[in-house]
């Protein structure tokens, strides 16, 4: 009988337990999405990501479905965070004309995206991404220059932009995803992936800017 109940009471326990740590679980889940939804909608719905069609050294360009390996990665990350909150993505070049109904998502700094250049000479940004065509792309904001450090064995140093601003005239959020090099922008990517980022960020701004 002692042993029965000791079983009894184990089970209860092990149950029990299991219920606490379900229930976390699916709260952290529903404040994970919170966060998502905060971040990611309040423009046109559904989103466009916008990646870089690269040139070779004599000018041609590499197909279309290559890209680097930073971008595609960063690209699958943002793409799962979309999904969860059941908004529609479309993926487009570059190259390819903007149709204004759809939040942008732009992969790559202007040193590589066109459509990140657009942005940054036609858009009202509290920073400068200065891109030169003798040594790597530098970042200015108030007074400070950021760069990356040299390309070489081992861990890398970069910096990069996350930026999210409102394009009035369309109706619609554009959302960069900008590093030095692609170590920065893989990185900007992943800084979304961690709902702590999005609540301090949510916490800090809100739905601005």
């Amino acid at each position: 009988m002692d042993l029965l109940y000791d079983i009894a009471i184990g089970l209860t326990t092990g149950l029990l337990g299991y219920g606490t740590s379900e229930g976390k679980r699916r709260l952290l889940e529903r404040r994970a999405l919170r966060h998502l939804r905060a971040f990611w909608l309040g423009g046109a719905g559904r989103f466009k990501f916008v990646y870089p069609i690269y040139h070779g050294e004599y000018g041609a360009k590499f197909p279309k479905n290559m890209a680097r390996i930073e971008d595609i990665a960063a690209c699958q990350i943002i793409l799962e965070e979309i999904q969860a909150i059941g908004a529609t993505v479309i993926l487009a070049s570059d190259d390819e004309p903007d149709d204004n109904e759809a939040d942008l998502i732009l992969i790559c700094s202007p040193r590589g995206n066109r459509k990140s250049l657009h942005v940054a000479t036609h858009y009202q940004l509290p920073f400068l991404y200065k891109v030169f065509t003798d040594k790597p792309s530098e970042i200015e904001r108030e007074g400070i220059r950021y760069q990356s450090g040299p390309i070489q064995p081992g861990p890398k140093t970069d910096f990069a932009l996350l930026v999210r601003l409102t394009d009035t005239a369309r109706r619609r959020k554009i959302f960069c995803l900008w590093g030095l090099r692609g170590a920065g922008t893989l990185g900007a990517a992943q800084f979304l992936n961690t709902p702590r980022n999005l609540a301090r960020i949510h916490k800090e701004v809100g739905n601005q800017d």
